[in-house]
C-alpha cells in the first residue's frame, strides 16, 4: 500500500472541494491561504475541469 503525506491530503481535500464546486474564497479561506492568488496559483488547474462541467450543466438546463 502506498503512503500518504500529510501534502497528499492536503492536496486530496482541495480538489475533492473544487470537484464540488465550493467557492475558492472559501477554499482559500479553509486552507489557510492569505491570497486567494495562492490557491489560484496551485489549484488553479482543477478549477479547469469545473469550468467544463458547470458549462455542460448549464447546457443541459437549456435543452430542457
Amino acid at each position: 500500500m502506498r503512503r500518504i503525506t500529510v501534502h497528499g491530503l492536503r492536496h486530496s481535500h482541495v480538489s475533492l472541494l473544487i470537484s464540488k464546486k465550493y467557492d475558492i474564497f472559501e477554499v482559500s479561506k479553509r486552507i489557510g491561504h492569505k491570497s486567494i492568488k495562492t490557491t489560484q496559483d496551485i489549484y488553479g488547474h482543477l478549477f479547469d475541469e469545473v469550468q467544463k462541467t458547470i458549462a455542460n450543466d448549464l447546457d443541459s438546463l437549456r435543452r430542457r
